[in-house]
């Protein structure tokens, strides 16, 4: 199994890069994207948590340094100034490599003979770049999970920058619009799920994490009082689809600014063909067994 992780470490995402490493997922590489924060830093943090988890084999690729046409927004506010909650991690002791990630997204699916698993967890910049750059990339991809947007199928299915956008699509939603109409036909784990305080970090949880984990979350955690695990629950929908339920749809992303900017409409009637698969139930207490557990380990 081919496995490559797009993301922009980043609190959640260094927890899903934990996640992932502790599952014994073997990562081809990882790719970085500007969205948490600048891309620069996301690719440090990237290597940072590697370093941590004496995962020195995984390559690091630096992708785009913002959306497809907008100015950047960043969540320093949530991450902090670091990017992983001022929790002053060692500097990383490698570089990353050369080739920009979205050149590599595109060479890489193409030149393998097996097909790969994409996982997406931050703006999907370098995900629409490469497919872009080799559209006929996406029959070769075995499964993509994405983890973004808010399709109102639950009641915690409202957005998290806007009253109707998350923060992944909002930030590009050019590069999810593209993305959605690729044929791809993600499964995309968003703000319904994700949002649900039963699959969060609550003061009980965080009294049980121990090590890297609760060095990076105790800030954001103690800022918010509750911290929300968007990116190892998107994870764990790859790793344990069976405590997951998706449901087909056809989602459109708006490209209006304004707090329609990167929402999603989905059609709930079934007039058009679906192009997205999307979770809308989790059984929060295998996700959090399972994500303790992992977690535990490293």
């Amino acid at each position: 199994m081919k496995v490559i992780l797009d993301c922009d470490p980043g609190v959640d995402d260094a927890l899903a890069i934990m996640f992932l490493i502790a599952e014994k997922v073997k990562l081809e590489a990882i790719t970085t994207v500007a969205g948490n924060h600048e891309v620069d830093k996301t690719s440090y943090n990237a290597l940072r948590i590697l370093d941590v988890l004496g995962e020195d084999r995984v390559p690091v690729y630096r992708g785009s340094k913002g959306p497809l046409t907008r100015s950047l927004v960043t969540a320093e506010h949530i991450h902090g100034s670091d990017g992983l909650g001022d929790s002053n991690l060692p500097p990383p002791k490698r570089k990353v490599e050369k080739e920009d990630a979205s050149e590599f997204l595109a060479r890489f699916v193409d030149e393998n003979t097996d097909k790969v698993h994409l996982i997406a967890t931050g703006p999907l910049t370098n995900i629409a770049k490469a497919f872009r750059y080799r559209p006929w990339i996406v029959k070769k991809i075995e499964s993509f999970t994405i983890m973004g947007g808010c399709f109102f199928l639950t009641p915690f299915g409202y957005g998290n920058v806007t009253k109707l956008s998350e923060f992944n699509f909002f930030t590009d939603p050019e590069a999810t619009y593209y993305v959605f109409k690729s044929g791809t036909k993600p499964n995309v784990v968003g703000l319904d799920i994700t949002q649900d305080p039963g699959v969060a970090i609550t003061d009980q949880i965080f009294g049980i994490l121990e090590g890297v984990a609760k060095r990076i979350v105790e800030k954001p955690f103690r800022k918010l009082g509750i911290f929300h695990l968007h990116d190892p629950i998107a994870v764990a929908s790859f790793i344990y689809p069976d405590i997951f339920k998706f449901k087909l749809f056809n989602v459109s992303i708006s490209l209006y600014d304004g707090d329609e900017r990167g929402m999603c409409i989905v059609d709930r009637r079934g007039i058009y063909s679906p192009n997205a698969n999307i979770a809308y139930k989790v059984n929060r207490r295998e996700f959090l067994l399972k994500f303790l557990k992992a977690i535990s380990k490293v």
